[in-house]
C-alpha cells in the first residue's frame, strides 16, 4: 500500500469517536482526528482500519446522521477497510504471545485478541502510524495500547493518540456578529 503518502491506521475506538462526536476528555485528541481527516479530504493521507470494526461498532445505538456519516466513510479516497487474512491472524497471535512472555515492565501483558489483530493488520499494510484512544488519560500517562508504542513484538509501530498541533478556535459568521457599539 505504499503510496508515498501517510498511511494512517485507525483502532476502531478512533472511527466511533469521528463517527459519534465524541466529546472526549482533552479535546486535542478529537482535532487531531479532525486533522487527518482533512489530510485524507485533501489527499494528503488515507486512512485504513480493519473489517473488524463490523464487529465492534453496534450501530443500533447510533442516530440515523451518525449511521449515514459511517457509510459515507468508506470511500477508496479516503477510509480503506482491511481484509483479514491467515497472515494476519498468525501475526496477532505471535503479538499476543510475545507481550505475554515479555519481561519489560510498564507494558501491555494480555492484548485483547480484537487488539492484536488491529496491531497485526497496521504492521502487515505497513501503517505509518496506529491511531486509538486506547490508554489515553488526561493526565498525559498512557497505558493500554499506548505502552506498546515503537515496538509491538519485535515489530516497529508508532502508536499514539492523533492530537491536533494547535487547537482551532471556533468564531461565528461574520453576519452574525454584533455590531459596533451594541
Amino acid at each position: 500500500m505504499a503510496s508515498g503518502k501517510p498511511l494512517f491506521y485507525w483502532d476502531t475506538v478512533c472511527l466511533i469517536a469521528w463517527i459519534t462526536d465524541e466529546k472526549r476528555p482533552d479535546p486535542a485528541e478529537m482535532a487531531g482526528l479532525a486533522e487527518v481527516v482533512d489530510m485524507v479530504d485533501r489527499g494528503k493521507a488515507t486512512i485504513i482500519t480493519s473489517v473488524l470494526w463490523r464487529a465492534e461498532v453496534l450501530t443500533g445505538s447510533m442516530t440515523q446522521a451518525q449511521r449515514r456519516r459511517l457509510e459515507q466513510a468508506f470511500d477508496p479516497r479516503s477510509l480503506i477497510e482491511v481484509g483479514i487474512n491467515s497472515r494476519v491472524m498468525a501475526l496477532a497471535g505471535e503479538i499476543r504471545d510475545f507481550q505475554r512472555n515479555s519481561k519489560k515492565k510498564d507494558v501491555m501483558k494480555n492484548v485483547r485478541v480484537p487488539d492484536a489483530i488491529h496491531l497485526a493488520s497496521a504492521i502487515y499494510y505497513e501503517a505509518t502510524e496506529f491511531h486509538t484512544f486506547d490508554g489515553a488519560v488526561a493526565s498525559g500517562q498512557k497505558g493500554k495500547l499506548l505502552t506498546l508504542d515503537g515496538n509491538v513484538a519485535g515489530h516497529r509501530l508508532k502508536i499514539c493518540t492523533p492530537k491536533a498541533e494547535q487547537l482551532r478556535l471556533e468564531f461565528p459568521p461574520a453576519d452574525s456578529a454584533p455590531e459596533a457599539g451594541e
